[in-house]
């Protein structure tokens, strides 16, 4: 059953396999003193992990995802109404 509402900053999410992938803007934003920039990208694949980081607006919410096998975080824009319906929460124990 896909997500009603985005929890920020802590809740992980992943894209349902019943999409190949979510289209999103690309975001640059670098982490406050360091120099390094976060990646980008124009699609989220399924399969990846999702995570909310800001909300802009009642229709663009910020997301960063990693892709299965890589640690690097993309940051990026989205509809909020349309990765809603196409995530499911995941749920691990510690």
């Amino acid at each position: 059953m896909a997500i009603k509402e985005p929890v920020f900053s802590y809740r992980k999410y992943r894209v349902t396999p019943s999409v190949d992938y979510i289209p999103c803007l690309p975001v640059k934003k670098s982490l406050g003193f360091v120099l390094q920039d976060f990646s980008t990208a124009t699609r989220i694949p399924k399969g990846a992990e999702v995570t909310f980081v800001a909300k802009y607006d009642n229709d663009l919410v910020e997301v960063r995802f990693t892709v299965e096998n890589s640690k690097e975080f993309y940051h990026v824009l989205v509809m909020s109404d349309f990765i809603c319906e196409n995530l499911l929460p995941i749920f691990r124990k510690n």
